[in-house]
């Protein structure tokens, strides 16, 4: 009858109405599984969307320098800390830049912040040049309690668009490399062709670049070395951002 049945324990404690699990437990096809969910290791990890740096851990951890001041030493001695933390953290945790203009350059800026105890150093592995984006950041060591500004340059891409005119969606992973773990920023955009984005047909995604995105160039031959991809996306901008976490 296309009514699903909760068990009493699947339903939230606080007695809403908000099923928030349930799709762990039937399928596209509302029935039941017959296997779990297998979930991304970067979702089990202790940072969502980050990676144990196994390398650094295995070589280089045992033989470093130690932080061992009296206000790690103490805790550590005393029982109340176990394991100092180490490691960044991104804010915001992730981005979007909205809907864009193709041809036009845009940018934001994210902070990489050293939630650690000790200084430690970070690696980004730029985008591919197809993807139009961009990382601009002073390289070094990040004292701890300390933030760096990565900034993300955006040269707009209908990636995915056959035609001439229409909609393209970026969606790609900007990996972070510490000494604590391999980090990954989603990054989304809708961008759409000059003639669409200024005359929007009705079908077509409305508003424009989000909050916090700065257009930095109106010259579209500002990256002419870039060529746009002609392989359209399987699943639309739905499918596409699902693969970025939003």
């Amino acid at each position: 009858n296309g009514v699903v049945e909760y068990r009493p324990e699947e339903l939230p404690a606080d007695g809403s109405n908000i099923i928030f699990n349930k799709s762990l437990i039937i399928d596209a096809a509302n029935q039941p599984r017959k296997e779990k969910v297998k979930l991304p290791s970067a979702i089990l990890s202790s940072k969502p969307g980050s990676l144990p740096n196994q390398r650094f851990a295995v070589i280089e951890e045992p033989v470093r320098r130690k932080v061992n001041t009296v206000s790690i030493a103490g805790p550590i001695a005393g029982g109340i800390l176990t394991k100092p933390t180490r490691g960044f953290e991104l804010f915001p945790g992730k981005v979007n830049f909205g809907v864009l203009q193709e041809g036009f350059t845009y940018s934001y800026n994210v902070l990489l912040k050293n939630v650690g105890i000790d200084t430690c150093r970070f690696r980004v592995k730029q985008p591919p040049p197809s993807t139009g984006l961009r990382v601009w950041f002073k390289p070094g060591p990040v004292a701890a309690g300390l933030a760096t500004e990565l900034e993300i340059e955006l040269y707009a891409i209908a990636i995915g668009l056959e035609s001439t005119e229409g909609a393209g969606y970026l969606c790609h992973h900007l990996e972070i490399q510490t000494e604590a773990e391999e980090m990954f920023l989603p990054i989304i955009a809708t961008v759409l062709t000059e003639n669409i984005y200024k005359d929007r047909p009705e079908e077509f995604p409305k508003g424009g670049k989000a909050g916090g995105v700065q257009l930095t160039s109106t010259d579209p031959t500002s990256r002419m070395d870039i060529i746009r991809h002609r392989k359209p996306p399987t699943e639309g901008p739905v499918g596409a951002y699902a693969l970025c976490g939003t």
